[in-house]
């Protein structure tokens, strides 16, 4: 560990923690950081070599800046996702800046401590068996080196021209910055009778984010978006010649409700529910896998308890936090978070208590 690494580590994860709040906050979208940051730690260990004549960063440096900065999008993206609901519940008033910043600290230490016992299997024992597309890309990076210079100077280039057309087009207000069909005269006529609309986002942010998703992804996407604004919002105009009144809570009619207010009184839930279901789904299909680590992580910790220890002749490579050292650290943070809630976010409570432990 240098201080080199750290400090850039350190710089890194604040750019993109702000970079990644405003694309989640902006597009409801997160991003990940782990290949920007990747090549850019190969980048700047090419510039201190040509232009400031320093030495080069070793490669175990470059992996303590990843290990550093790329925490960035993740952190930022489990603030981000929930804590709005503060605000949502009119809980503002409750909470602090420490009450946000010790949030996702807390969070961000228990899930190392219960991301450690699974580390060997996923990386080790599945090798070769799931894609880890990220993981790959960043390891090639690393290892490659010299093509993180010319990488680097690519990503600062495309920085560059993504500043400028945004400063030319939203910003000097060349274009708007979301294109919708309903500001369209021949088209806002039928936007309003059947209350399908078509509208795109025209910032670099998102033709960058596209791209990072790939294809496969951004269609996906693309698809959902089809099928709400296309198919789901008509459909509930259509609905609204039958229902003379406001449903569930709403405060006009179908029929005279803009096909925004629509999608998010009435398909916007549905596309929740299906983010939920395809949650569920995926925890189903790796429930063998997270078993199977379950178990190999349950019997390191009864080999303990029978004092047989730890794995003997481990690689340095492969080495791990000890599994006494795994409890314990759960056990502690645990306590931490529990004492946060109940004397900091629930102190005045008359359940505090209660309300803490669940």
């Amino acid at each position: 560990v240098t201080l080199r690494a750290i400090l850039q580590g350190l710089f890194w994860s604040v750019v993109f923690s702000a970079a990644a709040t405003y694309i989640a906050l902006k597009l409801g979208q997160g991003i990940e950081s782990a290949i920007p940051i990747s090549i850019l730690a190969i980048g700047f260990s090419v510039l201190a070599v040509r232009v400031l004549k320093s030495r080069a960063s070793t490669l175990l440096e470059n992996v303590q800046v990843l290990a550093i900065g790329a925490t960035s999008g993740i952190i930022a993206g489990g603030s981000v996702f929930t804590m709005p609901a503060i605000y949502i519940l009119g809980l503002e008033g409750r909470s602090s800046f420490w009450q946000i910043f010790l949030v996702p600290l807390l969070g961000a230490i228990l899930g190392v401590f219960f991301l450690a016992p699974f580390r060997r299997y996923f990386v080790r024992d599945l090798h070769g068996k799931l894609p880890y597309p990220e993981a790959r890309a960043t390891t090639e990076i690393l290892v490659a080196g010299k093509r993180g210079g010319h990488s680097a100077a690519i990503l600062s280039v495309s920085a560059v021209a993504a500043a400028i057309f945004d400063f030319v087009g939203p910003a000097m207000k060349g274009w708007a910055e979301v294109f919708s069909t309903g500001s369209i005269g021949m088209l806002a006529r039928f936007t309003d009778r059947y209350k399908a609309v078509f509208t795109m986002n025209t910032s670099a942010a998102v033709f960058g984010l596209g791209y990072i998703m790939g294809v496969d992804y951004a269609a996906i996407i693309l698809a959902g978006s089809f099928v709400s604004f296309l198919v789901l919002v008509p459909l509930f105009g259509w609905l609204g010649q039958y229902i003379p009144g406001p449903i569930l809570g709403a405060a006009l009619p179908l029929a005279q409700m803009a096909p925004e207010d629509i999608f998010f009184d009435f398909v916007r839930p549905i596309g929740i529910g299906g983010i939920f279901a395809a949650g569920v789904i995926s925890i189903l299909k790796m429930s063998p896998v997270i078993a199977q680590a379950s178990r190999q992580a349950v019997s390191e910790v009864v080999r303990l308890a029978r004092g047989q220890g730890g794995e003997k002749a481990v690689e340095r490579t492969d080495d791990s936090l000890p599994m006494s050292t795994v409890m314990m650290g759960i056990a502690a943070t645990a306590v931490a978070i529990f004492l946060y809630f109940r004397f900091s976010v629930l102190a005045d409570l008359p359940n505090a208590t209660g309300v803490a432990l669940v």
